[in-house]
This record gives C-alpha cells, structure tokens and sequence, in this order.
C-alpha cells in the first residue's frame, strides 16, 4: 500500500520504507488504522451505589409482631448487639414508642428490685425480733412494705422525667461540641433504648451495677450512631455529667469533712480549757 501512495502536494508516486516525497521533500501522511472490535475500549461500569440503610426497630413495629416479641427481639438485640441495632434505628418517628420501651424496662426492673427486699427482709426478720418484740417488727416490716409500694407507684414518674433530663443533657453537651448532627428525639432514642441492661437486676447482689454499667456503655454506643459521630466523641458526651458530678461530690465531701473536722477540733479545745 505504501508504494501506491501518490505525494498529496507534487503527486510523485512513493516508494516502499520513503517516509518523505523523493521530488519536494513533502513528508507522506501514515494511513490511520481502523479500529476493530478488539480495540474499542469497553466501557467500564460506575461502581455501584451502597444500598440504603434499612431504618427499623422491631418495638416500633410492634403492632405487625405482636407486643411480647416486639419487646423480646428489641431488648436482646439493643443489649447483646448494640452496634448493629443502632446503626438501623431510624432517627426519627416520634419519641412515644421509645419512652414507652424505657418505662417498661425501668418500672420491671424497679418490681424485681422490690420483691428482692421483701425476700431479704423476711430473711432477716429472725434477726430483728432479737431487738424489737413481735408486734413492732412487724410494724416496721408493714411500713417498710408501704414504702416499697409508694415507690412502685411513683417510679413511672422518675423514670418519665429521669429520661427527658439525661437526654437533655448530653444533646446540649453534643451540641456545645458542635457534635450533633441529628435532633434531640435521636439522642432520646439512644438514650431509651440503651435501658435494656437494667434488667440484670434479676441477678442478686451484682446484677444491679453490672446493669447500670453495662447501659451506660450501651448508650455510648447509641449516641455515637444516633447523632453519626465518633466513639471517643460519644464518650465524653456521655462521662462528662457524670465526672463532673463526681467531681461535685468530691469537692462537697472535702468541705464538709474539713469543717466538720474544724468543728471537732473547736470543741475539743473549749472541753480542754473549761477543763
């Protein structure tokens, strides 16, 4: 094909390997090859998108798996698997169906927590009697029995209020931090739904702080999903009212005890001199 090519500019016919025309020097133009199916580039695919997160708690849809299991399936999942639980609960949707769940779970574990000092107290009843008679036992046992009752009724109440003012306060500390992404009713639902530990009260003697410990670790998580942050984020939101109420305590302690000893220490020394 290359000695059949005629120079564009004098005409003079090319030779075999001549890159440029023998007569003016003119440099031939090389043919452009056609591309072939082998050699059209195939297009590649766009990755594909994640699919959505899929937003559900099975308490909320309750109504579908009946109350019982609604209840079940979302206490073990919120308190054995927190991560997974949290990052599929929907931010939104109200803050009845959450508030519900956590008065549940609290006032049950408030009964149990009941029923185990009516056991204990019996236990001890023996002992009692060896410093007051039979009918004033069983006096202090009546009033003790009443208050306990008073407590079971009033417990929802605390509960209720317990839960608005906790979560109110780590979404404000979120929100100082510039930390929250999302309302206060998602800070709610992390903080209601990470109450399923409570109900280790079940077990004597340990169960009660093992559950309170145990929620409170569930409800760092749940902030760290619900308001879309980091773990060490989550953390000090959460720590943060309760080191500084210990710290609160502390400084209380120390006065208190310094003036208590200031006192003691006064009145050792007027008894010394009236002596």
């Amino acid at each position: 094909m290359d000695n059949m090519q005629n120079c564009s500019n004098c005409g003079e016919p090319r030779k075999f390997g001549d890159r440029f025309c023998s007569n003016c020097g003119r440099p031939f133009e090389e043919p452009t090859p056609e591309l072939t199916p082998e050699l059209i580039p195939t297009p590649q695919p766009s990755p594909a998108e994640p699919p959505p997160v899929t937003r559900y708690a099975a308490w909320e849809d309750r109504q579908k798996l009946g109350f019982f299991n609604a209840i079940w399936e979302t206490w073990k999942e919120s308190t054995f698997y927190p991560n997974r639980f949290f990052s599929r609960v929907p931010f939104n949707g109200g803050i009845a169906g959450p508030l519900l769940y956590a008065l549940i779970i609290g006032w049950v574990s408030v009964a149990i927590y009941t029923i185990y000092e009516w056991i204990f107290a019996g236990i001890g009843e023996n002992f009692v009697r060896q410093y007051f008679d039979s009918e004033d036992a069983l006096f202090r046992y009546g009033m003790a029995g009443g208050s306990d009752l008073l407590s079971l009724l009033i417990a929802p109440i605390f509960l209720i209020l317990l839960m608005f003012v906790e979560s109110g306060i780590y979404h404000l500390i979120a929100m100082i931090f510039g930390w929250a992404k999302h309302t206060y009713e998602a800070t709610f639902r992390a903080v209601a739904y990470g109450s399923g530990p409570f109900m280790f009260v079940i077990v004597p003697f340990c169960g009660g702080l093992i559950g309170a410990v145990w929620a409170l670790v569930i409800t760092i998580i749940g902030v760290k999903h619900m308001q879309e942050t980091s773990g060490g984020k989550a953390t000090l939101v959460v720590l943060l009212p309760w080191i500084l109420c210990c710290c609160a305590i502390t400084i209380m302690a120390l006065i208190f005890g310094a003036a208590l000893i200031a006192f003691f220490r006064e009145f050792v020394q007027s008894g010394y001199n009236n002596y």
